[in-house]
């Protein structure tokens, strides 16, 4: 493809001016949960990843919040939603035993419900 007009951005740090302006009428689509919200307040016009699969309906007003440019709003919505995720993928230390392990989520579960 020697013209693309959508690209996938999975830059780690989405203040990267590559590739957002380095092509007028470029679409970027942000590739990356851990910095979509960044993405799409910079200017990506689309996200994929896992976040929608697993958490749809924070997902889509999270999207909306983002293109709308309500950043306050939309972080709202992330911060829980990003909380959520971490627990959901973040390994329990090895070697516990399955007791430590259900301890361990339910004191991150209190936490995060505490911040709420």
């Amino acid at each position: 493809m020697s013209d693309p007009s959508v690209i996938t951005e999975r830059e780690p740090d989405p203040r990267q001016p590559w590739p957002r302006y380095a092509s007028p009428g470029l679409e970027v689509i942000s590739g990356a949960d851990d910095v979509m919200l960044e993405s799409l307040l910079m200017g990506d016009t689309g996200w994929f990843a896992g976040f929608p699969n697993v958490f749809a309906a924070e997902s889509a007003r999270l999207y909306d919040l983002a293109v709308a440019g309500k950043p306050a709003e939309a972080r709202t919505v992330y911060e829980p939603l990003a909380a959520r995720a971490a627990d959901a993928i973040a390994p329990p230390p090895s070697g516990m035993k399955p007791y430590e392990v259900e301890e361990v989520m339910r004191v991150r579960r209190e936490r995060r419900e505490a911040q709420a």
